[in-house]
């Protein structure tokens, strides 16, 4: 079900516990948008939290408030690390005491799984994704209504009210129209500011990829002007550990050249992935080599489980994505493979690359489209 700006705008005014949520593996837009409206909404009175699957990268801790939002994979973590703890602290113990302390002990009951407490809400938000990639945050809130709020064209909710404007360059845009409209006052709100100007900035390369425009640029300019310091939220999104760097290095050794050289891709499976701790961003290393047309990253952290990233440009990857249940933009798109080997992935996205680069020339601006693979 299509909706408004102003449709969205009324279910948030309408709402006083919202919960914000955004994809897993949160990046600068999907986090700055959810922190940058959770705080307007608590500007006027609202119950607002920010809620998601996975943890925030440290990076992004320079955002005000980023280590209070609710990371269910660390949550996750932290409870699993101290069961551990008990349990160790436990064969410690002599026999006798552990049965008389927990007889379950010896009665060898089975060790019950971790859940994430329930929230209950008004209205759950969803920003910059479809539904079906917010993790085990659909479940954990139970919501009386929910709407999703995007900006990428391969969105196709169905079920859900549904704002997409394909043509913002972020969703924390979107969102920068949506408070104004609202009434807000960034020169009021400096956190505010900064968590919209963080999703704007990272979803452009810092003003540098196409998706930019005259109006992201003057958003961007209004948020200056309300005292956002674009160097200290660079400097702080772009350093990196010395071990981080390294990582990058080695997964660099795996990169290869595809399609005549009209590609480029790194390919990491599990076992690879076993001695390389760090590789965000390294597709946008990939993208910059000279002559190729789309650049590719495969990384499987799960046996049988990889994640795939994709840059172009012009091309258009995101049909390459939504050929296999991913989507994003026409020049950055993901997609993923489950229960598949990883071999058997590689041949598949590789076919699928290969049909889109035979059908795609260019500076015509014809896109290539992938074959049945």
């Amino acid at each position: 079900m299509e909706l408004t700006l102003h449709e969205a705008a009324e279910k948030l005014r309408q709402a006083d516990r919202i919960v914000l949520t955004a994809h897993e593996h949160p990046d600068g837009d999907a986090v700055g948008s959810t922190m940058g409206l959770m705080y307007f909404l608590q500007s006027l009175g609202k119950q607002a939290q920010v809620i998601l699957e996975d943890k925030v990268s440290k990076n992004l801790h320079i955002l005000p408030g980023a280590r209070e939002v609710r990371q269910l994979k660390w949550e996750q973590e932290i409870a699993e690390k101290a069961a551990e703890e008990a349990a160790e602290k436990a064969k410690a113990e002599p026999e006798s005491e552990k049965a008389q302390e927990n007889p379950a002990v010896n009665a060898g009951e089975k060790k019950e799984e971790w859940e994430p407490e329930p929230v209950e809400a008004d209205l759950l938000v969803i920003l910059d994704t479809s539904a079906d990639r917010i993790g085990r945050v659909k479940d954990v809130v139970k919501a009386a209504a929910v709407i999703n709020i995007d900006h990428h064209i391969t969105n196709q909710e169905k079920e859900l009210p549904v704002y997409v404007d394909g043509q913002a360059a972020a969703c924390a845009e979107i969102l920068f129209e949506l408070i104004r409209a609202m009434g807000g006052d960034f020169s009021k709100n400096l956190p505010m500011a900064q968590c919209i100007y963080t999703g704007l900035a990272t979803d452009t390369g810092f003003f540098r990829f196409s998706n930019t425009t005259a109006h992201t640029m003057h958003a961007a300019a209004e948020l200056l002007a309300a005292g956002v310091e674009p160097n200290v939220i660079s400097e702080a999104l772009e350093v990196k550990p010395y071990e981080d760097i390294m990582s990058l290095a080695k997964a660099m050794e795996h990169i290869e050249l595809l399609h005549d050289g009209r590609g480029a891709g790194v390919f990491l499976d599990y076992e690879t992935m076993q001695e390389i701790r760090h590789t965000d961003g390294i597709v946008d290393m990939v993208r910059v080599i000279e002559g190729i047309d789309i650049a590719v990253v495969m990384k499987e952290k799960i046996k049988d489980n990889a994640r795939v990233s994709m840059r172009s440009t012009g091309l258009d990857v995101s049909a390459i994505a939504k050929t296999f249940g991913g989507g994003g933009h026409v020049r950055a798109a993901g997609c993923g493979f489950r229960n598949t080997p990883f071999e058997t992935a590689k041949a598949k996205l590789l076919s699928a690359v290969d049909a889109a680069l035979d059908a795609y020339v260019p500076g015509t601006g014809e896109e290539g489209t992938p074959g049945n693979v």
